[in-house]
């Protein structure tokens, strides 16, 4: 937290004696601003403990169907655990219901 405001103040700063650093405050502050943003959010841990780059990790989450093609790994080869495996586990450790288990959320 306290290097996105010594970000934003060295910006700020730096525009009343060079008015071009506005340029990379339009560029910047957008990024610091969704970094401060990440930090004070509590719903996600990845991205509170790794703003900003947290959202990687839900990009390439997203991407790896697609990706999976170039893999020899199928749904239900991985070790030690499978991806289906895991996802069961992400999702009841979210409280959701998985596929036609008998596990309801409380």
């Amino acid at each position: 937290m306290t290097t996105a405001v010594i970000a934003v103040s060295e910006i700020a700063l730096g525009g009343v004696s060079w008015p071009a650093s506005w340029f990379g405050a339009v560029l910047v502050g957008p990024i610091i601003l969704l970094g401060v943003l990440d930090m004070l959010q509590t719903k996600r841990a990845v991205l509170r403990n790794f703003p900003v780059i947290g959202y990687f990790r839900y990009l390439l989450e997203m991407l790896r169907p697609e990706i999976q093609q170039y893999f020899v790994e199928s749904d239900i080869g991985g070790r030690p655990f499978n991806r289906e495996g895991r996802s069961v586990v992400y999702q009841r450790a979210i409280r959701c219901t998985v596929y036609a288990s008998i596990w309801h959320p409380a």
